[in-house]
Order: C-alpha cells, then structure tokens, then sequence
C-alpha cells in the first residue's frame, strides 16, 4: 500500500509539473527585424589577422587607431553592397533621411585597386556626399627576422600611416 501511494505521487508531481514545461517552450520571443536597406548584401568578414585593435604610426593620422571585429570597423558593421544603384533609388529628401538614418551605423566595405596594389576601402552607405573614406592595405616588413604585418593607408610620405598591432611597433615604425 505505501509503494502505490508513494508511485502515486510522483505521477501527480510529474503531472503538475508537465504543464510548465510546455509553456516554457511554447512561450513567444520577439525577434526585431533588420532594418530593409536597399542594395545592401550579406555582412562583409574581416580576416582573423584583421581582427583587434591597430594604432596609428602617424600623430596626423584620421584614427589614431582602428578597431576590427568580424563584421565591424570601429564599431560599425560593414556589408558588402550588390546594388551601386539600389541608393539611388532614394530621390526624394523623405525618402534620403531615412536611408541616412537606418545606414548611419553600417559601412560599405569594397576594394580599390589604386597604382601601388589593392586597398580594402569601407566608406558609408551614401559615398557621394561624405568625403569619410578607409583604404587600407595589409603588408608585412622584417623587424628583427621576424614578418610583422602591418595596414598601410595610401598617399604620400606625409599623409601616409601605418597600422601596427602594438603601440610600441607604432611609434618606432
């Protein structure tokens, strides 16, 4: 008699507990939707040899030092764009502040090919009204037998800036 009482209930306590179990998996989540950005394709990913913080070897240069994530430069996502033409389709000044206002935190990242070798470029979604372009291009130099990469920036010796992964590496080089 006390064996079928007590398998009783555990019955009754399984019983009483199933339920919550179903409405946990049962209950709803709330998924927010990517903003719809014409044009825009899958996310662009940065090598792991990108990835971290880089410092600026020049004092005047635009970042003293950059920031790569997977998807992300200097905190912002960068995507690859698959419709030069799909911005355009925003002539209306209504229709312009709201893709100024959904792409203010997401870059284009592309490649330029310019007279000394390829450049990583990243440049906000409307290219044509901001000047706020990022070439970079990753070389490597010997620093003591040892290949060390570096991001190198076009344009002459003054305006030119290295990238290292230390700050140390930065100031010497």
């Amino acid at each position: 008699m006390k064996k079928s009482f007590k398998v009783g209930m555990i019955a009754a306590a399984l019983f009483a507990i199933a339920p919550m179990g179903v409405s946990m998996v049962n209950s709803s989540t709330t998924v927010h939707a990517d903003k719809v950005v014409p044009g825009r394709g899958k996310k662009y990913t940065f090598p792991k040899s990108w990835r971290g913080t880089w410092y600026a070897n020049n004092s005047k240069a635009r970042h003293k030092k950059v920031v790569f994530g997977v998807h992300t430069f200097n905190g912002k996502t960068v995507y690859h764009q698959i419709d030069e033409n799909a911005t355009a389709e925003q002539n209306s000044q209504k229709g312009y502040d709201r893709l100024t206002k959904i792409t203010k935190n997401m870059l284009i990242g592309d490649y330029s090919l310019l007279e000394d070798g390829k450049y990583v470029t990243l440049h906000p979604w409307h290219w044509n009204y901001t000047p706020k372009w990022d070439l970079f291009q990753p070389l490597t130099m010997k620093i003591k037998g040892k290949k060390v990469m570096y991001l190198k920036t076009p344009g002459n010796k003054a305006e030119n800036t290295k990238y290292f992964k230390s700050k140390r590496l930065a100031k010497k080089y």
